[in-house]
């Protein structure tokens, strides 16, 4: 699940929250580990790397001296800490129980701009992708995320497959 593309993720939170759910659902409809991927830090067009705000402890003083300068020229610089959630993450901690655990997917092939790219297409729900680990296991994934998962999720409700018939 991509919850981070630029053109979704300025409907807010409650619309990120809710889109959230529902790769949740889906992702147990289809008997599938759901997976969070957000997009690096130094990739995301957010100030602090989340559009929910920038927590004073997402940050790092770099302590900037050099041998030869005194204590008093020194300088200190910010960064943000490198593993500080961003994204969605800031909200969400996403359990370990609904991901398996599982990195992710063939990080040696497929980068985040492509699996956003996958997961944007009008068929990103039918088609799933194979691909092969650095550990040379084969893996089946579905990327997905905002409008096409919406969309499969309201046919399949539609056509009754998520809500049975009293």
């Amino acid at each position: 699940y991509l919850p981070d593309a630029q053109h979704f993720s300025e409907h807010g939170h409650g619309s990120q929250i809710n889109t959230y759910i529902v790769s949740v659902l889906i992702g147990t409809y289809l008997n599938r580990k759901v997976l969070l991927v957000e997009p690096p830090n130094d990739m995301s067009t957010y100030a602090g790397a989340s559009q929910f705000g920038c927590p004073v402890d997402a940050f790092e003083a770099i302590h900037m001296k050099s041998p030869a300068s005194s204590s008093s020229t020194a300088s200190n610089s910010w960064q943000i800490k490198e593993n500080f959630p961003g994204g969605l993450s800031r909200l969400i901690d996403h359990p370990t129980w609904l991901s398996g655990g599982c990195p992710i997917p063939c990080a040696d092939t497929y980068s985040y701009d492509d699996w956003v790219k996958i997961a944007t297409a009008p068929t990103a729900m039918s088609t799933p992708i194979s691909c092969k680990e650095s550990n040379g296991r084969t893996v089946n994934v579905i990327a997905t995320g905002g409008g096409e998962m919406r969309k499969y999720f309201r046919s399949k409700a539609r056509s009754n497959h998520f809500i049975a018939n009293e």
